[in-house]
C-alpha cells in the first residue's frame, strides 16, 4: 500500500478509521514542521557569516532573518520584534541631500508594498559616524505580501 494521505483513504474503505487518518496528516505535519526549523537554522547560519548588511523581514515588518553585518549595525532594534520606528531611530536614515526619511519611505517599507528599490541611496549612522548607503531591496513575493528582504552596501 502507498503511504500517502489518500492511501489511507481507499484502505478506510476497509475498516480504517478517522483516528489513523488523524494521524498520519498529523505526523505528515510534524516532519513539515522540522523540516522548516531546520531550513531556518540553515537560513540563520548562512546569514550569521555575512557581513553585508542584510534584512530579511515578515509581512508585518518585523525582521525574521539577519546577516551578522545586519545585526551589528542594528544592535537590539534589530531585534525581531523591534518595531520599525526603532530601526530609524538607530539609524536615523536620510536623503543624500540629508533630509529625513518617514518609515514609509524606508526601502525595507516600501519593499513591503511592492515597491522595488534598487541602489537607491540613503545615509545612515553607525557606530563610526555617518554612512552613505545603497539600498536595494524587494518584496520576498511580488503576487503575495510575504515579507521582504533589504541588502545595504557601501556607496
Amino acid at each position: 500500500m502507498e503511504n500517502t494521505p489518500f492511501a489511507v483513504l481507499r484502505w478506510g474503505a476497509r475498516g480504517a478509521t478517522i483516528s489513523s487518518l488523524h494521524h498520519h496528516l498529523s505526523s505528515g505535519r510534524r516532519r513539515t514542521e522540522l523540516s522548516l526549523r531546520r531550513d531556518c537554522l540553515l537560513l540563520d547560519a548562512v546569514l550569521a557569516g555575512i557581513e553585508e548588511i542584510i534584512l530579511a523581514c515578515g509581512a508585518d515588518g518585523a525582521i525574521s532573518h539577519a546577516s551578522r553585518g545586519a545585526r551589528d549595525l542594528l544592535g537590539p532594534a534589530g531585534s525581531p520584534d523591534a518595531a520599525p520606528e526603532a530601526r530609524v531611530e538607530r539609524l536615523n536614515p536620510r536623503t543624500p541631500e540629508g533630509l529625513p526619511l518617514a518609515v514609509p519611505d524606508l526601502p525595507l517599507m516600501r519593499a513591503l508594498q511592492e515597491q522595488r528599490t534598487h541602489e537607491s541611496e540613503v545615509l545612515i549612522e553607525t557606530a563610526r559616524g555617518e554612512m552613505r548607503m545603497r539600498a536595494t531591496a524587494r518584496p520576498l513575493d511580488p503576487e503575495r505580501p510575504l515579507g521582504a528582504i533589504l541588502r545595504l552596501a557601501p556607496a
